[in-house]
């Protein structure tokens, strides 16, 4: 009986996929037809944009980007950056040490581990804040601004 529907089917003029298969999806959202739209618009905005090996360099300066132009300067930059970058993580350590001391119930070992946490954290803080210091002693000393 099933032989005889699916020749029905066939003789209808339409193609019958057996069972577990799919019709290949043919249309617009194919994934190749996708695929190749997106390969051309790629290609058409590509040529669009003007080649970099055309541009002549008309000296031969070169242009500092940053700015910095002494050696006081690029430290004082350097220390200004560390200390921006550091007192954040440092109130985070300090937080985590906090919490690993006021966790540690009746286990020693814990609550050591959280007081070296939380000592370290408060030298590098201290390492930081005489860094900056001692920019501003030198450069004080030296008349610099």
């Amino acid at each position: 009986m099933q032989n005889a529907n699916i020749a029905k089917k066939e003789s209808e003029g339409r193609k019958v996929w057996p069972r577990g298969l799919r019709r290949p999806n043919l249309g617009l959202t194919s994934p190749g037809c996708f695929l190749a739209s997106a390969a051309i618009l790629l290609f058409i905005f590509l040529s669009a944009l003007p080649v970099s090996a055309q541009i002549v360099p008309t000296s031969t300066e070169l242009i500092n980007p940053s700015g910095i132009n002494t050696f006081g300067q690029l430290w004082s930059t350097i220390v200004q950056w560390l200390t921006a970058i550091m007192v954040p993580i440092l109130t985070i350590v300090i937080i985590i040490g906090g919490f690993q001391m006021f966790t540690a119930r009746d286990n020693e070992e814990q609550f050591t581990k959280g007081k070296k946490t939380v000592t370290y954290a408060v030298i590098g803080a201290a390492i930081v804040l005489v860094a900056n210091g001692i920019i501003l002693v030198i450069q004080s000393f030296l008349n610099v601004n």
